[in-house]
């Protein structure tokens, strides 16, 4: 459940049950049907009594660099006409050489929660951020770039959900993405804190919202990342954070200005080269040795722990429910054992009454072959629990695998991709996709909630859909 549906937000569950029935899809209708929905529920949501001594609660950090006046009056104006008091906005130039900018600066009307800060020397992003931390005097800060812009009421939004969960540490908001006339053209909806989905990808990104002191704490942005500093940022921040104190406003806060321009092959690469550094460096901070590898794209990445060495991996009993069914049993058992490179495993049959002489053989032909094979043969009606908790008696590994006899092995290392993932905090259970044999997907996981009960997420989508 996403964290967000458990938190208080006041009237905001109330307002949601009014959205209107939206049709499925990315066509620019629904995405502006969404977005209208959610900006009336904002407009519509009391305005929170945010405590302050008079200081700002939020500071909101922007580092600026050859902004065209059009982009700075834009993320301006979207602030000032937010609807609740107590945040102030920092540009933190970074020595533009811009003419346009540097007018700007000079011709734009002053405010008194607006500080513009401006570097004689540029000493790149991460540096001019840091120069907008130091001014700030929010108790919570956050950071836009200088071409994107604050949705409507986000910080009234924002603001009820700090007072509304007072140990809260981070919150980061859903996005939208407009094109350079600021028209909405996609969405960021992003689930609960995810700290695996996060190892593979930025996907909190903006609105990130983040306590001064704690920021203060781990030292502020790093320089030699760039391209990746704010990636680099949350992983070093979130470290150690409780995840009851990590929230997810479901409301699209953040708009990202996307105007066509593409970055260059150099960039990518050295940014990408900065994000598998900071995860790495995340994982070894929690003493794990990984190397980081491209995912389904050159921009994902993958964790692969380097915790062991040569043949020293735990024992994992493999308990299989089964009967007769001499094609299934005999193809996964040959998997195992033929094309699977996991180097310490037992297999463990619990069959419930097969017939077939042709199973009957095989069991003995392993059992005789193999010393980690063996079988357990008790005529009954099936019960997969039952099965499953008769193998776990019988078994001697550390980890146990249940798998069903009408499986196949498509890939060498499948068990060993399993048994590394519980190298990650707090994972307890592994589960694979599975794919149909036609290569669709049968499932990435099961989702409570389909037809009132669960299903199968990804159901029959290529197997290599991104996010499964």
């Amino acid at each position: 459940m996403d964290n967000a549906s458990i938190h208080d937000l006041g009237p905001l569950p109330r307002f949601r049950f009014f959205l209107p029935r939206l049709s499925l899809g990315r066509s620019q209708p629904t995405i502006d049907k969404f977005i209208a929905a959610h900006y009336e529920l904002g407009k519509a949501a009391p305005t929170p009594n945010i405590a302050s001594d008079g200081s700002p609660w939020l500071s909101i950090v922007v580092p600026v660099y050859n902004a065209p006046k059009r982009y700075l009056n834009d993320l301006v104006s979207s602030f000032l006409a937010q609807d609740v008091e107590g945040a102030e906005l920092i540009l933190s130039d970074d020595c533009s050489p811009s003419p346009e900018t540097q007018s700007w600066y000079k011709n734009t009307r002053k405010h008194h929660n607006i500080k513009i800060l401006r570097a004689t020397i540029n000493g790149g992003i991460a540096v001019a951020t840091n120069a907008g931390i130091a001014a700030a005097s929010g108790t919570w800060v956050t950071f836009l770039d200088h071409d994107d812009l604050i949705a409507p009421h986000a910080l009234k939004l924002i603001a009820t959900t700090i007072v509304q969960n007072p140990e809260a540490k981070f919150i980061y908001s859903d996005e939208v993405v407009v094109n350079d006339q600021l028209k909405p053209k996609g969405l960021m909806l992003k689930p609960a804190y995810d700290p695996i989905l996060l190892s593979g990808v930025n996907y909190i990104n903006h609105f990130s919202v983040y306590r001064r002191d704690r920021l203060t704490d781990i030292g502020n942005l790093r320089t030699g990342f760039d391209g990746s500093q704010d990636y680099d940022l949350v992983l070093r921040y979130l470290e150690d954070v409780p995840e009851q104190d990590i929230l997810h406003l479901p409301y699209p806060a953040y708009w990202w200005r996307r105007n066509g321009k593409t970055y260059s092959s150099q960039f990518m690469e050295k940014s990408t080269l900065a994000a598998r550094k900071a995860i790495a460096e995340s994982f070894a901070r929690q003493g794990h040795n990984t190397h980081i590898e491209p995912a389904l794209t050159d921009t994902l990445h993958r964790v692969v722990f380097d915790e062991h060495d040569g043949d020293a991996w735990p024992m994992v009993s493999i308990i299989i429910p089964s009967r007769d069914s001499y094609k299934l049993i005999s193809r996964i058992l040959s998997d195992i054992f033929e094309k699977t490179d996991y180097p310490n495993f037992e297999i463990i049959v619990i069959d419930n009454g097969t017939l077939d002489e042709r199973v009957l053989s095989l069991y003995q032909a392993l059992a005789h072959k193999n010393a980690n094979f063996s079988y357990y043969i008790q005529t009954e009606s099936f019960n997969f629990s039952r099965a499953i908790n008769r193998g776990i008696s019988k078994a001697r590994g550390e980890h146990y695998l249940v798998l069903n006899n009408d499986v196949e092995v498509i890939e060498p290392y499948w068990l060993k991709e399993m048994v590394s993932c519980l190298h990650f905090k707090d994972v307890g259970i592994v589960g694979a996709k599975l794919l149909y044999p036609n290569g669709k997907l049968q499932h990435a996981g099961v989702i409570a909630g389909f037809g009132g009960l669960a299903g199968h997420w990804y159901l029959n989508q290529p197997s290599h859909y991104g996010g499964a």
